[in-house]
């Protein structure tokens, strides 16, 4: 089935109101070309880097997956009144890419997802994304980091991104010592970073469980866990 006919579908299921469950991304069977732009809690209007943008086709369809508050008895029976704009541009000078790792997440699919232990004050959990990858599959040898996104959940308590380039020390990319869920920003440098085939991304966590009884797992819900780190990477075409 193509997109649109699964899509179609899912919304059919739910016919005394508009969209569909998309837990992960656009709906169960639904197969994204990619993520035009990713929102968080404090982010504002995410402005991308001049002379960039993604691209869009005519017939695209665009998705847009919303959080909600489930738990929140106050909130039942209320409307979503969330309005988004999107500005348009006939091409740009260079085409950007985002990209969500998240490892911890990704352990749900897993037979034995992973566990954060409760009751410490400090837990890591670490991962290294390589965006080479990606530079090969478009047939670029280099590419630059333009921005990044921490994301945590309520137990987050600090997040790094080094990039790691062979033998040499790690590079600083972001490094949030104080997290706080309410404030999350989409970071663009004034100045990119050159990434190469063998550049590696290292994410790395830290969460403070002491509020927690039980292991931690990872989830979409605020009272589970995630360790992303949100990339607009640009290739070098």
């Amino acid at each position: 089935m193509k997109n649109r006919d699964i899509m179609e579908a899912l919304d059919a299921e739910s016919p005394d109101r508009d969209g569909w469950p998309c837990f992960g991304a656009a709906g169960e069977g639904v197969q994204p070309r990619g993520i035009p732009v990713s929102w968080a809690p404090g982010q504002g209007i995410s402005e991308l880097p001049e002379g960039t943008g993604y691209r869009i086709a005519k017939d695209d369809w665009m998705i847009v997956q919303v959080h909600y508050n489930l738990t929140e008895e106050a909130l039942a029976g209320t409307e979503d009144k969330t309005k988004f704009n999107v500005r348009w541009a006939d091409s740009v000078e260079r085409e950007g890419h985002f990209f969500l790792p998240d490892d911890l997440l990704n352990s749900l699919a897993s037979p034995d997802p992973i566990e954060l232990a409760p009751g410490e004050p400090s837990v890591e959990f670490s991962f290294d994304f390589e965006p080479g990858n990606f530079l090969k599959y478009v047939g670029a040898e280099s590419g630059q980091l333009l921005g990044v996104l921490p994301h945590m959940h309520q137990y987050g308590r600090k997040q790094r991104v080094e990039l790691v380039e062979g033998d040499a020390g790690p590079q600083c990319v972001a490094d949030v010592q104080r997290w706080d869920f309410n404030w999350q920003l989409y970071y663009f440098y004034e100045q990119p970073i050159p990434l190469t085939l063998d550049s590696k991304l290292r994410i790395t966590c830290d969460y403070d469980t002491r509020g927690a009884k039980d292991p931690v797992l990872p989830g979409w819900g605020t009272s589970n866990e995630m360790c992303l780190a949100g990339v607009f990477i640009v290739p070098d075409l």
